[in-house]
């Protein structure tokens, strides 16, 4: 077992002070990742289920209002979990913003907001950046990116597993894709609301749910396949074929096996999956909070957004689309 795996510790406080806003979606990851924030947590929100900034049972400030509720706590910033977070809002007080969800279109430059809890700032994808060299070409990969209840949206997941894609693989060419819709336990008569069940075609990345199979061909010769889900349990892996053998890249560690089966290089952290996943995406919180987290994504957000604008559309006309065609259209809207 190696010690090549990057350290983690948590971070210390900083001086600003953040609330959360979260849709039921990804309540779970919000209050998870609240939980382990080293900033001074004043307030928290959801959709309306309470009176403005009265205050809870564990002494924060509630709001049902994100217009105004985070300036009436004090919040510096806001960390969002919310998929239906409309970026043109107006905010009291214009306080920063972080994000859990990817926005369904980039924010502008001038007022970014920040994804926070990419696979690529994993601990076990920054163990892999230290053996890729040696690893060598990737010929393929598959990206399985799952979550349940309350742990985020089904375009949350895609967008984690597309931006992996992106990284490794650089930008795709085509994406063919099927979506399949979520579905009552058996034996169970109970239906989701008519709100909640996505169209087939699926109308908007917002309402993307269920699961999905995508096939992204990248050129001159990569393919990717990847398994995303918000039906299942929390589960980001990905594992890459090549000349040097499979290389895995899991939530918390690595495995590089040869192509004989032997272990050239294996690193992992004991924890369980979803706990470092909300740790990770606290750190970063903080970490952005102080001044020195990452101003951008590893990848063009505009790319990102477009590739998975690609797969819904896809989903819908079940053939192949083109990523750049998806990315002239928006870049005309």
């Amino acid at each position: 077992m190696s010690d090549r795996g990057p350290s983690n510790p948590r971070e210390p406080s900083t001086s600003s002070s953040v609330a959360v806003w979260s849709g039921p979606h990804a309540s779970i990851y919000a209050e998870g990742t609240a939980a382990r924030l080293g900033s001074s947590l004043v307030g928290t929100g959801s959709a309306p289920t309470g009176q403005t900034t009265d205050s809870g049972s564990d002494g924060l400030a509630t709001f049902d209002d994100l217009r105004t509720g985070p300036h009436a706590c004090g919040a510096d910033a806001v960390l969002l979990a919310d998929r239906t977070f409309d970026p043109t809002m107006n905010l009291q007080g214009a306080p920063r913003l972080c994000t859990l969800e990817p926005l369904v279109r980039p924010s502008p430059a001038s007022e970014p907001v920040l994804l926070v809890g990419l696979l690529v700032r994993s601990p076990g994808y920054m163990a892999a950046r230290q053996v890729l060299d040696d690893f060598g070409p990737i010929s393929s990969m598959h990206v399985t990116s799952h979550c349940g209840p309350g742990q985020g949206s089904l375009y949350a997941r895609l967008f984690d597993a597309v931006s992996l894609v992106l990284t490794l693989l650089g930008a795709p060419d085509l994406i063919d894709a099927m979506l399949v819709p979520p579905t009552p336990p058996a034996g169970s008569d109970a239906k989701l609301p008519p709100s909640e069940v996505p169209d087939v075609p699926v109308e908007g990345l917002a309402r993307l749910s269920g699961d999905l199979g995508v096939l992204v061909r990248c050129q001159p010769l990569g393919l990717a396949t990847i398994s995303a889900s918000d039906q299942a349990s929390w589960e980001r892996t990905a594992t890459l074929l090549g000349p040097s053998g499979t290389l895995k890249i899991h939530e918390t560690g690595i495995s590089w096996t040869g192509t004989g089966g032997r272990e050239i290089e294996s690193w992992t952290r004991e924890a369980p999956p979803f706990e470092l996943a909300c740790r990770q995406a606290a750190i970063e919180v903080d970490r952005w909070l102080a001044g020195n987290g990452p101003k951008v994504l590893e990848v063009d957000e505009t790319l990102a957004t477009a590739t998975c604008e690609a797969t819904r559309l896809s989903c819908r006309t079940r053939e192949p689309e083109s990523t750049e065609r998806v990315r002239d259209l928006l870049s005309r809207t």
